[in-house]
């Protein structure tokens, strides 16, 4: 059930900044959802967590949610995205989970569907990590 999940994920947050402020631990909001990221962003500023506070990091995989990542570092939150690696084989499945996760974030802009199409047309171009057609 995704509300279960979103919910158990929101209190995974919540636990976790409390450990942050209790100088207990770092975390990772690794979320294309953008209103799991203004709940974690709200629950650090009743928490009196600045937005630069070390141990709170947020993520977002390379081409998804770019407007969500560009943000956050304009406000001062350490954002980072990531980038899968390896042979395409292993990659692109890997790729088309998050954006059946993420479908509802794939219709956030045209620009970024464009930008993850040229991304994959690049890569396919220019044979980056590109398997034997018997391994995919």
């Amino acid at each position: 059930d995704e509300l279960l999940i979103l919910l158990s994920s929101r209190r995974c947050v919540e636990l976790m900044l409390h450990h942050v402020k209790n100088g207990m631990a770092q975390v990772v909001v690794a979320s294309h959802n953008e209103q799991s990221i203004i709940k974690a962003m709200t629950l650090m500023e009743e928490l009196g967590l600045q937005p630069g506070t070390e141990g709170v990091m947020f993520g977002q995989l390379q081409g998804m949610c770019d407007f969500l990542t560009y943000s956050l570092s304009a406000k001062g939150y350490h954002a980072y995205k990531y980038l899968p690696y390896g042979p395409l084989h292993e990659v692109l499945p890997y790729l088309i989970r998050r954006a059946q996760e993420n479908s509802d974030v794939l219709g956030t802009t045209d620009v970024e569907k464009l930008l993850m199409l040229e991304e994959i047309k690049r890569r396919m171009k220019g044979g980056y990590g590109f398997a034997a057609s018997s391994q995919l």
